[in-house]
């Protein structure tokens, strides 16, 4: 009976989506906000599968936006290609056709839909433009730590 109920459920699971919603995560040094999917597969490690392909442009990504943008994507995979990469208004024209176009390069191998933004270039410029178009309160960078998060430094001097 469990053989039978277990073969009766494989096709449901081999065609179950995976819907993937993350507030926040930085992969290889790419800081991601914003991520929501809704792929065909992808189970548990769905959202770090999307991260860590999209971190593989990071470099191209940064030269884009070298003193820093947030910009907001949104595009389809399907068929190992990327397609219909659409930008936000937030960021500013240059830095949004420049990643863009080097979303269009990624090659995966999830099929679905994803929105993100992108943090890219100087991380605390960044991070403030992502603050100031979402209405957020920025946080210190991972790059760089806040003075409140440096440990105290002593004085020393003649005793």
């Amino acid at each position: 009976m469990r053989r039978a109920l277990i073969l009766l459920m494989l096709p449901t699971l081999a065609t179950a989506g995976t819907t993937v919603d993350v507030d926040s995560l930085s992969v290889d040094g790419l800081p991601i906000r914003d991520l929501h999917c809704d792929l065909t597969q992808g189970g548990l490690f769905a959202s770090v599968a999307v991260a860590g392909v999209l971190a593989e442009k990071k470099t191209a990504f940064d030269a884009c936006a070298p003193d820093g943008a947030a910009v907001t994507l949104s595009w389809r995979w399907d068929g190992g290609a990327t397609h219909d990469v659409r930008a936000g208004s937030s960021a500013p024209e240059g830095a949004s056709a420049c990643v863009r176009t080097a979303m269009t390069t990624i090659q995966s191998p999830q099929s679905g839909t994803c929105r993100a933004t992108l943090l890219v270039g100087d991380a605390d410029a960044a991070q403030r433009a992502w603050a100031a178009s979402s209405g957020r309160t920025p946080s210190p960078s991972a790059a760089h730590a806040s003075e409140a998060d440096k440990p105290a430094q002593s004085k020393q001097g003649p005793e």
